[in-house]
């Protein structure tokens, strides 16, 4: 669930892990253009039901890079542990 201003998303989220924990907390979400117009989403987490916060980028990946089967574009992901 989440909300969208200008280029900025405000996002609650839960999970579930393999022991059916549910587990939840927000995050804010930018999106920036780079290399030649492609997409970067930038977000920063904090858990609310457990410790830790951090940060993940996904952003599309160039037309050269090979893509995955059935899918039209691609992004790769880069996880800053917390």
């Amino acid at each position: 669930m989440g909300l969208v201003d200008a280029d900025t998303f405000l996002i609650r989220y839960c999970q579930i892990s393999d022991n059916d924990q549910i587990d939840g907390g927000s995050s804010t979400a930018r999106i920036e253009t780079f290399d030649g117009g492609r997409l970067r989403l930038i977000e920063s987490f904090k858990w609310d039901s457990q410790d830790g916060s951090g940060e993940n980028i996904f952003q599309e990946m160039a037309e050269s890079t090979p893509r995955a089967a059935g899918y039209a574009k691609s992004c790769e992901i880069f996880v800053e542990p917390s």
